[in-house]
């Protein structure tokens, strides 16, 4: 409607209205039906009009700003609509209301900005912001309308069951209110249902739900019918891909039909149709780019996951120049967004941009890198090469921004305390909402560093000097920091590849390609049988080498005569006892990330816990047996440590002989009371897979937590209803809460304590992983079900070995060469000695 048309509305009705009131009414309609720019030209129309009258009234100009934030905030014009708020609220401080319209416009002014923060990832804020709203509502109208967006809020935040408590709230809401649009509304809220319940993987319910939204409103083509349809698409993905795909063009012609410029609507249902599809469709890659080029989206990890769709389709179709084009410009938004997140310390935005990004990093380097003929040419100081450094653990990179020095000392402990708050969450993308009582307490537990991190700045300049002559411990050491993708999730075929250079000279960086993804697993796995089978290796040894290091000896000649590796493995690659491959004589180093060899050294040197021998009873759900040597390790273990000055604490067995018993409950105990510097235990390790959780659990959330499959078994605690796991079992996650920062080197005497879950870009999530992010420097794992006999044998000699100050790594490589000469060479073969490997740093315990 045009002006002569309002003149001519105005004239035909007999209404007490002016013009800005009407264009203000079209404008807020228009917005209401998704047609956002036409909605603006409108607003603005209004205001001309306002302006034209030369009649102040401040109450129409904080309704107009009022209703143009939403329609800036559904715009992605988020300065705009921010300033907006902040001028309604200046309005009302200039002029006398009552406390009813006062009420009404800051239900409005933060209802709006509780959208804003929504949409800004800040959930914290929004959710003050909509509490705030809901205390000043009078009418169900507005209730409705907070408490269905508290339900979008926490869909946001995957607390999908409270989502789902709050669509219903509303569902009864609603059916006390008389309105012409309340099909939409049901639609609407049957739309936050059906997502809730496909996130909890009920889909069929799901399904129904979202059945019941399109029928409300499938006779009138609109924006949300579009959202509906696009939403069952994705539900239907992984049970039906035609289905899926039907919905999606379905979604797709109705926007076109609808003409409606509605960007993220579009790219939305782009993306998902193309993620239904077998092959990819370069027009609607061209329509993606077009879209997402020229339309209003901010920058915004939903902008950056557009990116990375484009990146992969233009892989597959062999459009390397837009690869990278579209990686350069996601990589642009993601370093932008981080420095944000950090400034701002939003853990969730951190989190969120973690798990977009680990799939960026695969897409990025392995389907563009895969296809790069000559890698030899690569810079060392290129941005494609430091971020092929980082691709590691988005979590980890992040660590590492947050550390990074501000000059502020308030915002350095912000810092450092989301710092700790990450590595003690890193495995808990989803689990972080899910599970209110564990973010609260890492609250506390953030609370209590405050004072660990004062002496952490005091302790910097003496670092630096430290860190110097660090570095001279790893003259002669080569580095390797491979990457094995988790291949099933790529249409393309890759291969695996691994960044080497000389310790001392981090500028000759190179990027090599090894092996293909199926080919490298399908060897891990045949030598890891191999080897636990106790038969020759020789062949499987060979195959994997060919795949592993024969291209990086071949590229870089000069490694064929070192006999020094830091080694960083990936996903399974942390499987591999990479001493086979190298030969025994090798001087190997594992760690989980390079940054660790910079990290800062404890120099404590005091109590010390060793413990084995548990008591085991028929009622062990594990199926085990008890420990015939594991008594005779400990005390050896414990002679070793007191003979260099440690105050050696001894839990074993039950207690009966007037130790401490070996049991969970005193072990934890006794860590909490002081600092430990050496933790030695010996005792049965398991790692189990989710198939074989049912004797632990049976809640889907403690099986999808990794740090719940791995633990060692301290003593077994049997009630009435049987086996109790919780005070038998040292589980991660008990380690995860333990303060370990002091500790120099935790030998776990244990099977499989190295073995855990993994994901391409990721090191295995289990006990390692556990005691490393407590705290502990260094560690001693074992990568299969060791012998109890020969572990005994060795570990002997490897604190014989510690007790003449031998580094920890070496003394670990000397045991190995004895224990391959023990007794004639009984265990000679390596499945005894190649199982335990070193993970940290050159040190030692002097």
């Amino acid at each position: 409607m045009g002006e002569k048309q309002v003149d001519k509305y105005l004239g035909s009705v007999q209404l007490n209205i002016s013009k800005k009131e009407l264009y203000q009414m079209l404008a807020e309609a228009l917005d209401d039906q998704g047609n956002n720019k036409e909605a603006i030209r409108y607003f603005m129309q209004s205001l001309w009009e306002y302006e034209q009258e030369k009649k102040p009234d401040p109450l129409w100009e904080i309704s107009f700003w009022s209703s143009i934030s939403l329609t800036y905030i559904n715009g992605y014009q988020y300065n705009e609509a921010k300033q907006a708020l902040n001028r309604v609220m200046s309005l009302v401080e200039k002029i006398s209301v009552s406390q009813k319209e006062y009420e009404d416009i800051f239900l409005t002014v933060s209802l709006n900005m509780g959208l804003l923060y929504m949409r800004l990832l800040e959930y914290d804020k929004a959710e003050d912001c909509l509490f705030v709203a809901l205390n000043f509502c009078k009418r169900k109208e507005d209730e409705f309308k907070i408490t269905i967006n508290l339900g979008w809020l926490y869909l946001s935040m995957w607390q999908n069951e409270r989502a789902i408590d709050y669509a219903y709230m509303a569902l009864q809401i609603i059916k006390d209110i008389p309105s012409t649009r309340k099909d939409r509304d049901d639609a609407e809220i049957y739309q936050l249902l059906s997502q809730a319940y496909a996130r909890l993987g009920r889909e069929e319910e799901g399904l129904r739900l979202i059945d019941e939204a399109i029928g409300l409103q499938e006779n009138v083509p609109s924006v949300y019918l579009c959202r509906c349809l696009c939403l069952k698409g994705i539900i239907l993905r992984k049970m039906d891909r035609k289905a899926s795909l039907e919905f999606h063009q379905k979604a797709l012609d109705m926007l076109f039909e609808l003409k409606m410029e509605d960007t993220e609507l579009l790219l939305t249902i782009l993306a998902n149709k193309i993620e239904s599809e077998e092959d990819f469709c370069p027009e609607e890659i061209e329509l993606m780019k077009k879209a997402v080029d020229n339309g209003n989206l901010p920058d915004s990890y939903y902008k950056m996951n557009i990116f990375t769709s484009i990146v992969s389709a233009s892989l597959s179709l062999g459009s390397m120049a837009e690869a990278f084009y579209y990686s350069a410009r996601a990589l642009e938004i993601y370093q932008r967004l981080v420095t944000e997140a950090v400034r701002y310390g939003s853990v969730e935005k951190l989190i969120n941009y973690k798990k977009d990004m680990r799939f960026f990093y695969e897409l990025f380097f392995l389907g563009l890198m895969d296809r790069v003929p000559d890698l030899s040419g690569i810079p060392g100081d290129s941005p494609l090469m430091l971020w092929m450094q980082n691709y590691k653990l988005g979590d980890y990179y992040l660590l590492r921004q947050i550390r990074q020095p501000s000059g502020e000392e308030d915002a350095d402990a912000d810092r450092y305390h989301l710092a700790a708050e990450l590595n003690y969450l890193n495995y808990m993308s989803e689990f972080l909402h899910r599970k209110p009582e564990t973010e609260r307490q890492h609250k506390l537990l953030l609370e209590k560093s405050r004072a660990e991190y004062n002496s952490f700045r005091g302790q910097q300049d003496s670092q630096k000097t430290e860190e110097a002559e660090e570095e001279n411990r790893y003259e002669g050491f080569w580095c390797m920091d491979y990457y094995c993708p988790e291949y099933k999730r790529f249409r393309a075929h890759t291969c695996g590849f691994v960044i080497v250079w000389q310790f001392a000279r981090p500028e000759s960086k190179r990027i090599v390609k090894i092996g293909d993804a199926v080919s490298l697993k399908d060897s891990i796995l045949q030598l890891r049988d191999a080897v636990v089978r106790d038969v020759s290796t020789q062949a499987q040894a060979q195959k994997l080498y060919q795949l592993l290091l024969a291209p990086v000896m071949e590229e870089v000649p000069d490694l064929k005569k070192v006999q020094k590796f830091i080694i960083c493995p990936d996903g399974m690659l942390a499987l591999v006892p990479f001493e086979i491959l190298l030969g025994p004589g090798c001087r190997i180093l594992y760690i989980p990330f390079m940054d660790l060899l910079q990290g800062k050294k404890s120099q404590y040197v005091g109590r010390a816990a060793v413990g084995g021998c548990p008591v085991i009873t028929r009622e062990n759900l594990f199926g085990l047996s008890p420990l015939q040597h594991s008594g005779e390790e400990c005390d050896s273990v414990a002679g070793a440590l007191r003979s260099v000055g440690h105050m050696v604490e001894v839990f074993s067995g039950n207690g009966e002989i007037g130790g401490k018993p070996f049991s969970k409950a005193e072990f934890l105990k006794y860590i909490e009371e002081e600092p430990l510097s050496i933790i030695h235990l010996s005792s049965h390790g398991f790692y189990r897979e989710q198939e074989n959780m049912f004797f632990i659990s049976d809640t889907c959330e403690e099986m999808d937590n990794p740090y719940k499959r791995c633990g060692i078994i301290m003593n077994d605690v049997v009630k009435e209803h049987g086996y109790c796991p919780a005070e038998s079992v040292l589980f991660g996650e008990d380690v995860l809460c333990l303060n370990l920062k002091n500790t120099r080197l935790v030998v776990l005497s244990a099977c499989v304590s190295g073995v855990g879950s993994g994901a391409g870009g990721e090191w295995l999530t289990g006990l390692q992983r556990a005691f490393l992010s407590a705290g502990a420097e260094n560690m001693i794992v074992s990568l299969w079900e060791v012998e109890e006999e020969s572990t005994a044998v060795l570990m002997n000699y490897f604190y014989g070995y510690l007790k003449e100050g031998m580094f920890f790594d070496m003394a670990l490589c000397q045991a190995k060469k004895d224990l391959i000469r023990y007794q004639g060479g009984i265990y000679s073969t390596p499945f005894y000695w190649a199982g335990f490997i070193y993970i940290g740093n050159i040190e030692s315990m002097g």
